[in-house]
């Protein structure tokens, strides 16, 4: 009976711990792109036509905004762009409808001479945002 008990413990410590681990790496920002020497100081644009200096595209972060607020995602972001060497990110912001629910309710009611049917449809969508930052290296 204990060794059962001491089983059945470490298999939920075990679940727990996997459950944990996934909710903390979903957090995280995907990067796709090439990678340099650390920097200190990551310049924010919101919009390309916004950088002045000549730069080439390093790659592509994204990060699910989720519960957390906007600036936490940046913040995130930010510091991705500072371990992976980009000198700036163009940031966007895209919302995007992943599923929606449907629901129907009526009534009817019974007359003498006919039946008199309401009915009502509600459609809820769900949506996910998310943080876009493409990184910048100045120079050609």
């Amino acid at each position: 009976m204990l060794i059962k008990l001491k089983k059945m413990r470490k298999t939920t410590l075990i679940q727990l711990f996997g459950v944990l681990s996934l909710a903390i790496t979903s957090c995280a920002p995907t990067y796709y792109g090439k990678t340099y020497a650390p920097t200190q100081n990551v310049d924010v644009y919101m919009d390309a036509a916004d950088v002045k200096k000549p730069y080439t595209t390093m790659g592509t972060a994204d990060n699910d905004i989720g519960p957390e607020s906007m600036e936490k995602s940046q913040s995130r972001l930010m510091q991705m762009a500072q371990q992976k060497g980009a000198d700036g990110m163009i940031i966007k912001v895209i919302e995007k409808v992943t599923g929606s629910t449907e629901t129907t309710s009526g009534t009817t009611k019974k007359g003498d001479r006919e039946n008199k049917h309401n009915s009502q449809t509600q459609v809820s969508n769900h949506t996910e945002k998310r943080m876009i930052a493409t990184f910048i290296k100045y120079g050609n």
